[in-house]
């Protein structure tokens, strides 16, 4: 009797765990999760296969910048800029003090149901709490949702989580005015310090130092990702040359004073031409060595038969695709020869006057 009696409390006193064990969901790694699991991490962040969230019309943001993660030596360019050397407080090139990121919000988070649509403002997000019964128990059995739809992927990644959000801008950290490229060095620090290999990154400052530069991304409307690329190349490239320019100025204006006095005019002058070539800087031009390629524009009098040759740069190409063709034969068609006659006749500097002409545009140098 007393050995039932024993089985029955040992039972009994089991049940809670038990109950709590079956109340527990488990949350099945994501494909990308098992894939990267057991590889080797990396300390510069090409490991890092992360998400980032949509705010409703900002896809064309999101691919952009998946692409610029991704291209490797740009991704490095943009964290390791500024030098420390250009830092305020900053001698020798040695940091007085240790510049770190803002704090960064690593809860799980869900978008927030009681955000309006159509006003301008990215979604907030929000800490997840208990549903309400209403919403728990669908009027209607819903049918079984794919587990390969973009949508069960995208509850499965914030489920899943952490996520990413810079609540506050990093910029007075790197000695810069806030700005399109500060705040996507925000996005890349925090995702390549993490721990973890995936997750969901916010966008959301980026998304706001945008709206505030250009109004053009004000509205809820699509924009055309290859412009928006352009666009912020055009902005890294300006932020980080209007940056070297006030590090060179006041570096420039600390090293005039210590020319001295009894020195003449030329060799001030001379002085001050030294320290300012001193400290040029000189990892300004990144940008355009990644992206920037040339084209050889080339010529043919049909008359003499003499060529001419211009050489331009460009960060893209307009290239016109047609169906079932490849990227080669697209640059092929694109390489291909022009006649110059009629009305559109070149003038040739050899003949002196208006004659007919091949023309033809070849890809001289390619981006990196």
């Amino acid at each position: 009797m007393s050995f039932f009696k024993r089985s029955k409390s040992s039972a009994g006193g089991a049940s809670p765990a038990a109950a709590k064990k079956k109340d527990e969901v488990v949350i099945p790694p994501t494909p990308i999760q098992l894939l990267v699991q057991d590889a080797i991490q990396r300390t510069d962040g090409s490991d890092k296969f992360w998400g980032y969230e949509n705010f409703g019309n900002t896809c064309y943001c999101n691919s952009m910048l998946q692409c610029l993660y991704y291209s490797k030596q740009f991704r490095e360019a943009v964290i390791s800029y500024p030098k420390k050397s250009l830092l305020p407080g900053v001698a020798n090139g040695a940091l007085n003090a240790n510049p770190r990121l803002s704090r960064i919000s690593t809860e799980p988070a869900v978008l927030n149901g009681k955000a309006k649509v159509g006003t301008g403002q990215p979604t907030p997000l929000a800490r997840r709490g208990s549903t309400p019964a209403s919403a728990a128990v669908p009027p209607n059995p819903a049918k079984p949702e794919d587990k390969d739809s973009p949508e069960a992927k995208k509850k499965a990644a914030l489920a899943a989580g952490p996520i990413l959000n810079v609540e506050a801008p990093n910029s007075k950290n790197y000695g810069m005015e806030e700005s399109l490229f500060s705040a996507m060095k925000d996005l890349f620090e925090s995702i390549v310090v993490s721990e973890s290999r995936t997750g969901v990154v916010s966008p959301q400052r980026f998304v706001e130092v945008l709206k505030m530069k250009n109004e053009l991304f004000r509205s809820q409307m699509h924009q055309d990702a290859h412009e928006f690329f352009n666009y912020v190349l055009n902005e890294v490239i300006e932020n980080v040359e209007d940056h070297a320019k006030s590090a060179n100025q006041s570096k420039n204006g600390s090293s005039s004073q210590l020319i001295p006095e009894t020195s003449s005019s030329a060799d001030s002058a001379k002085a001050v031409s030294t320290a300012s070539d001193s400290t040029q800087v000189t990892n300004t031009g990144w940008v355009h060595d990644l992206f920037e390629g040339a084209l050889t524009s080339e010529t043919k009098c049909l008359t003499c038969e003499n060529v001419s040759r211009r050489d331009e740069p460009f960060l893209d190409l307009s290239i016109d695709l047609e169906k079932h063709s490849s990227v080669t034969s697209c640059l092929r068609n694109f390489s291909a020869s022009e006649m110059l006659c009629e009305r559109n006749k070149f003038h040739c500097d050899v003949c002196g006057g208006l004659q007919e002409a091949e023309k033809r545009m070849k890809i001289k140098r390619l981006p990196k």
